[in-house]
């Protein structure tokens, strides 16, 4: 997954403002959520965004 996003984002000039850096060998989806929801945490109380929109993946669908 990290290779395809890093594509894309190069392909549109993006930069992301943080990398959660969640993924990892033989990690379940649980692991990936705990992962995502403790690094969000971060992200908000650092960026204290008025905004945030979200796109699900297979972790919540």
């Amino acid at each position: 997954h990290r290779e395809m996003l890093d594509s894309v984002m190069h392909c549109f000039g993006l930069r992301a403002d943080a990398d959660l850096n969640i993924m990892g060998k033989n990690q379940t989806l649980t692991d990936v959520t705990v992962k995502a929801l403790k690094g969000l945490e971060g992200c908000f109380a650092e960026f204290r965004p008025d905004l945030v929109l979200v796109h699900g993946d297979t972790s919540t669908t």
